[in-house]
């Protein structure tokens, strides 16, 4: 077959490339792909690939490296790619492994379920392409600290995968760390490539790639084009969502609504926790049995074992029937399960970076539109209902959300965060791949020259007496940091390689075959029903000391609970939701019951003056709305509980109980002739800090600032403090 002959990009490539691409019957390259090879092959800078799931990025990034690993005179050298999930490495092993089966460029996948046989392989031989996680790279650098010099001196490219689901996490802190050691093992600059669907703002996605130094970015204008259905539902007031016999049930009534249209076909049901993904998969299955139908409905979330994930994911790749799959956001990665028809979101999504990736995975197919069913729940109203329930804020900020997908804006990526705990984990690290180093060389490998340079010598000489006050390091006479008896302890455990801190859980077993597992902390009982795998259950016994969950089939049950920490809503969209409320139009994408939700938040809206009001006042509670995101309101929070104040905030609002609108508006005034409080005056007695894998390690004074460089903005709340009138 032909190529394209007006493609420029496509004569760069190895002809053993142009000969793949001409087999998998490839007409053209697409604009990411187009536009990405030649500042990949020059191999002289970092370039970033946006653009859509499924868009081509993978091929994007690889046939241009490929193409210069072959061409180079005296080995192929190697490229590390780096993936957030070890199933999206699976996944990606496959098509790079078609990919370079006739160049002969050995693929490696290294992970916990890779045999010790195929990677020493790769250590004896160190060339083609590495697939590897975050942790197990962390692993390889402790474990193999000899060797980390021979291993990556060839190393040519390193590949970013989800680049988005990094940045601005403990994670992302350490997967920097990592690519900055990788290049001082090295000894020279490695071109990074980062892919991603969402990024919100490509300069702060620039810094985290590489601070301070010019990224390329190939980022196409590839509008994408959507159908959006928001569907409302009302909770009355009767319901008990634990009685799922219930017809009337808004999650009866949603599942029966969407059974006819996903019994057609391939879909994704996003439910927004792994509870109400177990809930619904057994609700969809009883509506299979009830119309005497195959069960083409599957869960999907990350406690559920691996075999049981992949289960979904083959059929719903594979198998001719329609395919259905409730999940959480472990199917919103780039793992491939084929084209769907349509992804339902049942409640507002975490983030729009998060729905936007969601989108994705619908109208893959040239052509194609992608299919959003939106649902929504919300009660009746009633006497006593509040004014959160009346201004309807799911509904509003579910419309927010898909109004700024529509407007092409996502969030930007947190660029504010010190990440002291994951800081404590690379000096562990540290230690442990050198067998002892000295807080200078410390410092200056992972502040002065990496990631952590935010942090200055004085907090980092803080850190290193925390460290040792809790016994995780040591100083010998000559200056040497070595792990103290605590912190020799804790870096001999698997799990020290993980920046962040895992689950307890126990395991779910039936007969002898594996489930998945349940968080430590789920209330449990022996002859409880439980929902789970998409199943009913009933918990036959419970070995503590193994944490083993013993069940047998049953026919009814409720999900098990989990515990989520949820999405921080950013600024915008609370204004986005604030311009709706505005609004006299109708929303073009909402059924009746939906918009006479959003008419009934306006109406409520007006009725309490939000339009030219921040403070209301309602019973005995007081209402602060500043229209701004979650790290704001929590700066704020702070800021009245230091003045004597009892707040706690809802969603929109600030909610002060036991006072006045008064009281409240007074506190304002004076605050605006003081200066800004320090830090430690406004988190003075908070004992609720420790959010990460090792906050405990920290002294108060780091702790403090960790959290609010995470959770706070301090500096935006104070300007909206004194720009009241």
């Amino acid at each position: 077959m032909k190529h394209d002959a007006s493609s420029s990009s496509f004569e760069l490539l190895d002809r053993r490339i142009q000969r793949w691409i001409w087999e998998h019957e490839w007409t053209e390259l697409r604009n990411i792909q187009e536009g990405a090879i030649p500042p990949i092959l020059s191999h002289d800078k970092d370039v970033i690939l946006s653009s859509g799931t499924a868009s081509g990025k993978t091929e994007a990034a690889f046939f241009p490296i490929l193409t210069h690993m072959l061409q180079r005179p005296d080995s192929i050298g190697l490229t590390v790619y780096i993936s957030p999930l070890i199933a999206l490495i699976n996944d990606q092993f496959d098509r790079l492994m078609d990919m370079c089966e006739e160049p002969e460029i050995p693929v490696y996948a290294w992970h916990g379920g890779i045999s010790a046989s195929r990677k020493r392989k790769f250590i004896s031989n160190p060339k083609g392409v590495l697939l590897i996680t975050p942790e197990s790279l962390q692993a390889f650098f402790c474990n193999h600290g000899g060797m980390t010099e021979i291993v990556f001196s060839e190393t040519q490219y390193i590949v970013i995968d989800e680049m988005h689901s990094f940045i601005g996490t403990e994670r992302g802190k350490q997967l920097q760390t990592l690519m900055h050691l990788l290049e001082y093992a090295a000894k020279k600059k490695i071109p990074r490539i980062g892919l991603s669907a969402t990024l919100g703002d490509m300069g702060l996605a620039s810094e985290y790639l590489r601070k301070g130094c010019e990224v390329e970015i190939i980022n196409p204008d590839t509008p994408m084009h959507l159908q959006i259905l928001l569907k409302g539902f009302l909770q009355t007031r009767n319901d008990d969502e634990e009685d799922e016999s219930d017809d009337e049930m808004a999650v009866v009534k949603i599942a029966k609504y969407l059974f006819p249209i996903l019994i057609q076909s391939n879909n994704l049901v996003f439910p927004n926790s792994r509870a109400k993904v177990e809930y619904y998969t057994k609700l969809f299955s009883e509506l299979c049995e009830i119309n005497k139908c195959l069960n083409g409905f599957f869960a999907h979330h990350g406690n559920l074992a691996h075999g049981i994930r992949e289960e979904a994911e083959l059929t719903i790749k594979q198998s001719s029937h329609p395919t259905t799959i409730v999940c959480t956001n472990t199917l919103e990665l780039g793992i491939d399960i084929g084209s769907v028809e349509s992804i339902v979101q049942i409640g507002s999504p975490p983030s729009v970076s998060s729905l936007r990736q969601r989108l994705g995975r619908s109208g893959r197919k040239k052509g194609t539109a992608s299919i959003l069913r939106a649902c929504t729940i919300e009660s009746e109203l009633d006497h006593t209902s509040t004014l959160v329930s009346e201004l309807r804020e799911r509904t509003v900020q579910f419309c927010a959300i898909i109004n700024l997908i529509l407007n092409s804006w996502n969030e930007p990526p947190r660029a504010r965060t010190l990440n002291f705990s994951t800081l404590v984990q690379q000096i562990l690290s540290l230690i442990y791949q050198h067998g002892g180093v000295t807080a200078s060389k410390a410092y200056t490998l992972l502040c002065s020259t990496g990631p952590f340079g935010s942090v200055s010598r004085s907090d980092f000489i803080d850190l290193l007496q925390s460290l040792h006050a809790n016994e995780l390091i040591t100083q010998d006479k000559t200056g040497l940091l070595f792990h103290g008896k605590r912190g020799e302890k804790l870096v001999n455990h698997y799990s020290f390689y993980a920046a962040f801190e895992s689950e307890k859980e126990f395991r779910i077993v039936a007969d002898t075959k594996t489930l998945g597992t349940l968080p430590l902390n789920s209330m449990v009982s022996v002859d409880d029903y439980i929902i789970f795998a998409g199943k009913a259950w009933i918990v036959k016994d419970i070995d503590m000391k193994s944490r083993v969950i013993y069940v047998s089939p049953q026919a009814m049950g409720n999900p098990p609970t989990f515990f989520s920490s949820g999405g921080r809503l950013h600024s915008e969209i609370r204004r986005e939701m604030r311009r709706i409320y505005e609004s006299s139009e109708r929303v073009p994408y909402t059924d009746a019951t939906a918009m006479q939700l959003i008419e009934e938040g306006r109406h409520a809206y007006f009725t309490n003056r939000l339009d030219s009001e921040d403070i209301v006042q309602s019973g005995a509670a007081v209402f602060l709305f500043s229209w701004l995101g979650d790290d704001v309101n929590e700066a704020l929070g702070a800021i009245f509980r230091w003045r004597g104040f009892n707040v706690y905030l809802e969603g929109l609002c600030i909610i002060f109980s036991n006072t006045t609108k008064e009281s409240v508006i007074a506190c304002i005034q004076r605050l605006r002739g003081m200066r800004k409080p320090t830090l430690k005056i406004l988190l003075d007695g908070a004992e609720n800090l420790e959010k990460e894998k090792w906050d405990w390690a920290l002294s108060r004074s780091l702790l403090e600032k960790t959290y609010e460089s995470a959770y706070m903005d301090l500096d935006a709340a104070w300007d909206w403090l004194s720009s009241r009138t």
